[in-house]
């Protein structure tokens, strides 16, 4: 096993390239420290202040964060395949370009953050909070393969995204911009797409069932397919949404507000 360096104050340390293998963390202070490059693979960094620290290119894979503190870290390309980062607080924590691969970030905070082309494939962002003003995030169909954003709640930029085959259950993407964005067969059951603007998106056969779709542009959308039973259509402008792929092959069944949704045409 590492070091034990538990409950250690390790604030404005110059620790980069450093191997920290294995070392335990638990709770120190490593605010402000320098990490670029430093090996923290499998270490054990549970409630570890890391605020304004730098882990640029720094190896994190496996490593445990669980409720760290990680406001305005500097994570740019680190690698944190298989990291736990469970109840992280992130405000504001640059994460350009990171690995974050099977990372666990559930119920984890990150408003503000910047996840500008960060892998998230197969990562889970349950219970999430990507609050006003979070990434900018580029997601391509690679990064976000059976990413889960179950409850998550996405207020940033998605727009033109990957997320084809995605699980979307229950998450709060209020207002997010997702012109564009690919869709394809992802799992929006119960999702807040409230005033979400879904401007040719191709959502075909996505499953936005039950679905809080309450003003939600959806002009030329691709609809091909989707099951949209039960979803609260209210306010929805679906104009040419069926023009190539026709309202017959979409399933709205029991969709409410269908009365007040613009351009439902066959």
């Amino acid at each position: 096993r590492g070091a034990n360096l538990s409950g250690a104050d390790l604030s404005g340390a110059d620790l980069s390239g450093a191997n920290m293998a294995l070392v335990n963390l638990k709770g120190a202070n490593l605010t402000g420290a320098d990490l670029t490059r430093a090996n923290l693979t499998d270490a054990d960094l549970t409630r570890a202040n890391l605020s304004d620290a730098d882990l640029t290119r720094a190896d994190l894979s496996g490593a445990n964060l669980e409720a760290a503190e990680l406001t305005k870290t500097q994570m740019y390309r680190a690698d944190l395949f298989g990291a736990n980062l469970t109840r992280v607080r992130a405000f504001k924590v640059r994460m350009g370009l990171a690995n974050l691969e099977n990372a666990d970030l559930t119920e984890a905070y990150l408003v503000g953050a910047d996840l500008v082309g960060a892998n998230l494939q197969r990562a889970t962002l349950a219970w999430a909070d990507l609050g006003p003003g979070s990434s900018r995030a580029s997601l391509t169909a690679d990064q976000t393969d059976k990413t889960s954003l179950t409850r998550a709640h996405v207020y940033g930029v998605l727009d033109g995204g990957d997320l084809s085959w995605a699980n979307l259950w229950h998450a709060n993407l209020l207002m997010t911009d997702l012109v564009g964005a690919v869709l394809i067969g992802a799992n929006l059951g119960e999702a807040n797409l409230d005033e979400a603007d879904l401007r040719r998106a191709n959502l075909m056969g996505a499953k936005p069932g039950d679905a809080n779709l309450t003003d939600a542009d959806l002009r030329e959308a691709n609809l091909n397919g989707a099951d949209l039973r039960g979803a609260n259509l209210t306010g929805a402008n679906l104009t040419d949404a069926f023009r190539r792929s026709g309202v017959n092959r979409a399933d709205i069944t029991g969709a409410t507000g269908l009365d007040r949704v613009k351009g439902l045409v066959d």
